[in-house]
């Protein structure tokens, strides 16, 4: 469940493009851009207006008229397009024009109100020189009262004609052919434009769609130029670069749509003019891509700058182009971006690899980016192979393949073959393909399972402490489990574990005997019980007290088998282990075995007494041997004497030993053994592995194993 919650939790940040994951991306794709060439073509000229040119001129703002005057003398010197980069969205604040057209309106609507004495303010108003004021005043005074009201609106024409700079600017640029101007979106609801029917130049310059069908920003307030200036224009492209605030610009918007209508930025539309192509061509190279298509697709129109091209971008000051000290070579068939580039002027924006720059620099930027088409786009459907990448991520973590051995760094080889894979995509194809999410999902998979592991060992050792017991030297943490395997009708295997006084033993009942089941049973508890009861006696004889239990508990079946006709020839075999400080007490019958595994290396402590092992003794023929191979030569409850081997050894932290029946190392190969017991930490899971193992190969008998984990008591 906690893995469901974390891929989850990773998946809708993902989905949600979430701002913080996504600047760790633009910090790894910002040191990448470092290494990345610029492109040596030049076909993007900036023009600003500066403090130079603030210095030598009028303060700001300028008369409009003034920048036409720019724009005019930029396409005299041969530039292709003429982008503007200011926009004029509402009429010119001239008090000196509201005060003449005030009073025209005065001397039109009363001309009474205007007496002789009243022409000198008048004149001065208009801060006419004066032997201007002179000769018109002796003009008044030699003519009729309504030749004077004429000749004087006659004069405030003329000036207001010479201060409509917003007439004047109109004038200047009908004859250009080549001017794109700006459009802009706000979500401030006061440059609201209150558009029931969308004129004729947002038409032209946009392509009718459904927003909602389209996977990119839809607007809901949109400013344009003052319908005079528009009307004029050779295009209109959007300025907006969305809300910045102090973070870093990371990309724009080339299309943005706004009640049901595309409108293309500036960049796009001066890149579309630029190479002669149609808005409609160009829009759906970006929407209208093949379903196969796969690494082309971008249904989001959005492109991510780079901005190693600022340092072939041509600047020049406005200033020098009024002076006349910009050659026509410089110009000659360019993009002329006009705008401002004063931080009294114009806010600077943070862009990639820790520089500042004014706006007009941006559209340069993207402008050139598409006429190389070096461009870096995110491509809509990479979405879908960062998930798959996340399942995959989780399925090999949830699945533990991690601590198989070698394959345990598998996670991490996945994890560097995408950042090698993102890394290639950028650099060759200029694509943005996310790497910090599969990262933090391996971060929180390999934390919180670590952090999981220990809090459930704790638990395990508590639910397990009837199978864990300490001696003076170790701690030893006890699995066990016993199957009926896939053929048997019955278990006729038992197992003990009796950790008052370390002892752990497996008995299989001999099968197909009459009472298989009992004789094992019986045996371990009275293995068991003798020890108990006659430990304090033996001293530190283990051997012959593990010797004399064995013995006891075969006289013990024997005689109840005597006893009962029904049971008659019941037996079992025995493999016991009698932990003692650090000393393990080995007693064994029959071809149940005990294993000990130590330094990688798994060793069989006991040996099976069986015709197959004991041949030599019994001078079988080859075909009686074969006959009789798995038959018993030693087991329990089978005569009043008994052959018991035991023998001691020294058990040191790290060892792992292994009791089990014929069941399990019939049907796994030690190497397999070895395995499990490299890839589990916990007896009971490695128990539950073997058993399941083997009856996956066959399970042709009943399946018993215990393994005892050794672990220093500190």
């Amino acid at each position: 469940m906690l893995t469901v919650i974390i891929f989850l939790f990773t998946f809708f940040l993902l989905v949600i493009d979430y701002k913080p994951v996504k600047n760790v991306d633009f910090l790894f794709f910002d040191f990448l851009m470092n290494f990345k060439k610029a492109t040596t073509s030049n076909s993007v000229i900036l023009i600003g207006i500066d403090d130079k040119s603030l210095k030598s001129s009028d303060t700001w703002p300028w008369q409009r008229s003034k920048i036409a005057d720019g724009v005019k003398a930029i396409e005299s010197l041969g530039a292709k397009l003429v982008v503007l980069d200011i926009l004029y969205s509402e009429d010119d604040r001239n008090p000196g024009l509201q005060e003449i057209r005030k009073i025209i309106s005065t001397i039109r609507d009363d001309p009474s109100q205007v007496i002789k004495k009243d022409i000198t303010d008048i004149l001065i108003s208009l801060r006419v020189s004066k032997s201007e004021q002179k000769r018109y005043i002796d003009a008044f005074l030699n003519a009729s009262f309504a030749d004077t009201h004429k000749t004087l609106l006659s004069i405030l024409s003329e000036t207001e004609k010479r201060i409509d700079f917003d007439r004047l600017f109109v004038e200047n640029i009908s004859d250009t052919k080549n001017l794109i101007m700006p459009i802009d979106f706000t979500e401030d609801k006061r440059y609201q434009e209150n558009i029931s029917e969308m004129p004729d130049y947002l038409q032209k310059n946009s392509l009718a769609f459904k927003c909602k069908d389209l996977n990119i920003f839809e607007a809901n307030n949109l400013i344009s130029p003052i319908p005079a200036f528009a009307q004029k224009s050779f295009a209109l492209g959007h300025i907006y670069l969305g809300n910045i605030d102090n973070s870093i610009l990371r990309q724009q918007d080339l299309f943005i749509c706004y009640k049901d209508k595309v409108f293309p930025s500036l960049s796009m539309q001066s890149f579309i003019k630029y190479n002669n192509l149609s808005l409609e061509d160009v829009f759906n190279q970006f929407y209208n891509k093949s379903i196969f298509d796969l690494l082309q697709a971008n249904t989001t129109g959005r492109v991510y700058p780079n901005f190693n091209v600022i340092s072939n971008l041509k600047y020049f000051s406005f200033g020098d182009l009024l002076s006349g000290n910009i050659d026509s070579s410089k110009i000659k068939d360019k993009i002329v971006i006009v705008g401002l580039n004063s931080p009294r002027l114009s806010e600077q924006i943070k862009v990639s690899q820790g520089r500042e720059v004014s706006r007009m620099f941006i559209h340069g930027v993207i402008i050139q980016n598409l006429i190389d088409n070096v461009y870096l786009q995110r491509p809509s459907n990479f979405i879908f192979f960062e998930i798959a990448f996340l399942l995959m991520i989780i399925v090999i973590i949830f699945l533990g393949i991690f601590k198989w051995g070698k394959l345990k760094i598998l996670p991490f080889i996945l994890i560097i073959f995408w950042i090698v894979l993102s890394t290639y995509l950028f650099y060759y194809k200029n694509y943005l393909l996310q790497i910090t999410y599969p990262i933090i999902l391996s971060f929180l998979m390999f934390t919180i399972f670590k952090l999981r592991k220990r809090v459930y060992e704790k638990d395990d050792i508590q639910k397990m402490a009837k199978d864990i017991f300490t001696t003076n030297n170790l701690k030893v943490i006890i699995g066990a489990k016993s199957d009926i395997g896939r053929i048997r009708a019955k278990n006729e295997d038992s197992y003990s574990i009796d950790k008052s006084f370390g002892i752990l033993a497996v008995a299989d009942g001999v099968g197909g005997n009459v009472g298989g089941e009992i004789a094992s049973r019986m045996a371990i508890d009275k293995m068991r019980s003798y020890i108990k009861d006659n430990y304090s006696k033996f001293s530190s004889d283990y051997s012959q007290l593990m010797k004399n239990a064995i013995i006891f508990a075969n006289n013990y079946v024997y005689g109840f088998a005597m006893s009962n006709s029904e049971l008659k020839g019941m037996a079992t075999t025995l493999t016991a282990g009698f932990i003692v400080g650090s000393r393990l007490i080995i007693g064994h019958i029959g071809d149940s075995r005990a294993y000990l595994y130590r330094n990688e290396l798994l060793e069989q402590l006991t040996e099976d007494h069986t015709v197959a092992v004991e041949k030599s003794i019994r001078n079988l023929s080859t075909d009686d041997f074969e006959k009789m191979r798995h038959v018993l030569t030693r087991a329990i409850g089978i005569g009043e004497s008994l052959d018991v081997d035991t023998f001691e050894l020294n058990l040191v932290k790290g060892d792992i030993l292994l009791l089990c029946s014929d069941g399990l190392y019939t049907m796994i190969k030690e190497d397999d053994i070895i395995s499990t017991l490299k890839v589990y930490e916990d007896p009971e899971m490695v128990c539950g592995a073997l058993v399941n193992f083997a009856n996956k190969n066959g399970g042709k008998d009943n399946i018993t194993v215990i393994t005892a984990f050794i672990q220093s008591i500190h």
